[in-house]
This record gives structure tokens, sequence and C-alpha cells, in this order.
């Protein structure tokens, strides 16, 4: 299931069919994968933030 605030208050986000249908919009607008997570960092900085000893 899938589940929105709403005010203080998580319901069911089929409860709310214009909520899903505007979120879904923005979803196709924009993609995660192709977002910056951090921008103008070294690649020695890359590299410590994925690398785990």
């Amino acid at each position: 299931m899938d589940y929105i605030r709403i005010g203080s208050y998580t319901k069911n986000l089929k409860e709310f069919p214009e909520k899903e249908r505007q979120l879904w919009r923005i979803f196709e607008k924009s993609s995660f994968e192709k977002g910056v997570a951090i921008g103008n960092i070294s690649a020695e900085q890359v590299l410590s933030l994925i690398v785990t000893d």
C-alpha cells in the first residue's frame, strides 16, 4: 500500500485520488535517477563516499 501525509496524519493514498494524480504528474516530469545528489566534488570525494572498508 502507498501512503501520504495529510496534515499530521498518514493516510492511504488511494483515499485521495487527486493527490495521487498530482504526484504521478510530478514523477513523470523528473527522473530521480538523472538527478544530482552532490555537485562540485572531486573523484576522490566520490570514492570516499561509496567505498566502505
